[in-house]
């Protein structure tokens, strides 16, 4: 097995990976070891539920998007230059949804809190 075909099989099972871990995302409860795990999902239930549904969702489009583009550039790019720009690709979603995920969160506890203070007024 060549090098390069290795890489491939490795980006092709993590995306697999991702795509599994994502659509166990949006049903998971709170817990210690999986799903978006900062202070606003622990505060509050409702915003763990959204806050996991949406990253489930984007970290399963991501592995998805990472094995149909593996496979696209391992047999449209000869060696290694298309497998490492699906690489980097990879990387930049992963980033872009941890910080989506802290920013959607937060928005998400101050709408409930400001939603449960309307709720304590007017009750």
């Amino acid at each position: 097995m060549t090098e390069r075909t290795l890489v491939m099989l490795l980006l092709v099972g993590t995306g697999v990976l991702f795509w599994a871990l994502g659509r166990g995302m949006r049903t998971v409860r709170p817990n210690p070891l999986y799903g978006v795990r900062i202070g606003a999902t622990f505060a509050d239930e409702r915003v763990w539920r959204d806050a996991n549904r949406r990253s489930g969702d984007f970290l399963a489009w991501l592995g998805l998007g990472l094995s149909v583009s593996t496979l696209a550039a391992w047999l449209i790019v000869p060696g290694m230059a298309g497998l490492l720009v699906v690489l980097g690709a990879m990387t930049a979603g992963t980033l872009w949804m941890s910080v989506d995920a802290v920013r959607y969160a937060n928005a998400r506890l101050a709408f409930y809190r400001a939603l449960d203070a309307d709720a304590s007024r007017e009750g």
